[in-house]
């Protein structure tokens, strides 16, 4: 029996099993990819109180952004410069792995390539009100018990459909690529009109190499 089951070794999973673990709660994260932070689910842009919510070391970071400058429809720019550190631009996978392991270091149980494939809400039992959570992976199916569950399983959350909860009505889809870009290492690049969903951006990592991307509800790779 565990006090708490995080579903979803994310930023958020990972961070909710790292306090609960913290607490002295018997608590277990289960990601059902084989390495945190893949496939990559973001362009990695994180505000400063983002970051200093992950309490990670600067590991991940591979720049520190102090503006923005935005593109209109014709080409012309407009920039803005603080002049001090805004946001940061890490390496996800490095990020995630990181909070991960700062869960498994705190005490939680962490199950990775392990897929949640069923639910039952609280029952009651000698023991008290507990559920049941069913998954599929490198052990086949196993069943856990937990008076706790956290979904931090992503916007198609398994979670809101075992449930009944209400789902988004429009989902987005993104493409980017890091590519060999010369841009001002200081200021994001964002695009208004790349997109008519979202928009585009343009995220220098170093002198000659730019994160560039977008969303959109469809058809986003033919943009």
């Amino acid at each position: 029996m565990y006090d708490v089951i995080v579903a979803g070794g994310g930023p958020v999973g990972s961070s909710a099993a790292k306090f609960c673990a913290e607490r002295g709660l018997k608590t277990l994260l289960l990601e059902e990819h084989a390495e945190f932070g893949r496939p990559v689910q973001c362009a990695g842009l994180l505000s400063n109180n983002a970051f200093a919510q992950c309490r990670v070391g600067e590991k991940s970071v591979l720049n520190k952004v102090s503006g923005a400058r935005i593109i209109s429809g014709l080409g012309n720019g407009l920039s803005f410069d603080a002049g001090v550190t805004k946001a940061y631009i890490v390496d996800r996978s490095l990020l995630d792995a990181e909070m991960g392991a700062n869960a498994a270091n705190a005490g939680a149980e962490i199950k990775m390539k392990t897929s949640v494939t069923g639910f039952t809400p609280a029952a009651s039992s000698s023991a008290g009100d507990f559920c049941t959570v069913t998954t599929t992976g490198i052990d086949g199916e196993e069943k856990f018990e937990t008076r706790t569950v956290i979904a931090a399983d992503g916007p198609r959350s398994l979670f809101s459909r075992f449930l009944n909860l209400e789902r988004p009505p429009v989902y987005l889809s993104g493409i980017q690529a890091d590519i060999a870009l010369k841009r001002d290492t200081d200021l994001v690049e964002l695009h208004p009109y790349a997109s008519p969903d979202f928009f585009g951006w343009v995220i220098p990592i170093s002198e000659n190499l730019c994160r560039v991307g977008l969303c959109g509800e469809k058809d986003v790779p033919e943009r």
